[in-house]
């Protein structure tokens, strides 16, 4: 997605907004587990100023997801920042800065990168979810079972010393 730079490089300075969706289809993505389900949305405003162009925006993205303690899928909302700085061709400094190409810049690869970064390690489908039993499997928010209980009882059963316990 390209943004047009004629206006704030004429007046520098001048804050210009911007709303855009954009596809991304991202390897990384679907290696963690997630399918990306609608295009990202990103809204936001950028200037520019002493050869530098200032974006600032906020992006939004809807991935399904498998919850890393009880397996389900699920549908999450991810909204993450993006602010960076791009810099005009003759001022690269490194490969890692964003570059300003004449009167345009690509947002793609600095909302891809913003994304990938943004995205937790682990990935619960709520807050409170129980997990999975460690013995018979069982989703815990739908089934309630007793095996860590029994499981406990057989371990101090089992062990010489459990007897000390009472």
């Amino acid at each position: 997605m390209l943004l047009n730079l004629v206006k704030v490089k004429n007046e520098e300075g001048i804050v210009q907004q911007f709303s855009v969706e954009m596809p991304i289809d991202v390897d990384l993505i679907r290696e963690r587990g997630y399918e990306i389900l609608s295009p990202v949305s990103v809204k936001g405003n950028y200037y520019y100023q002493n050869e530098e162009l200032f974006l600032t925006a906020t992006a939004q993205v809807t991935l399904m997801c498998v919850c890393d303690s009880c397996a389900e899928h699920f549908e999450k909302v991810f909204i993450f920042p993006v602010k960076e700085t791009f810099v005009e061709d003759y001022n690269v400094k490194n490969d890692d800065d964003y570059v300003i190409n004449h009167m345009t810049v690509n947002i793609e690869k600095p909302v891809i990168d913003n994304f990938i970064q943004s995205l937790p390690t682990k990935i619960k489908c709520k807050d409170d979810c129980k997990g999975l039993c460690s013995v018979c499997g069982k989703n815990k928010n739908f089934f309630s079972c007793n095996c860590e209980e029994i499981e406990n009882i057989q371990q101090q059963l089992e062990n010489p010393f459990g007897k000390l316990k009472n």
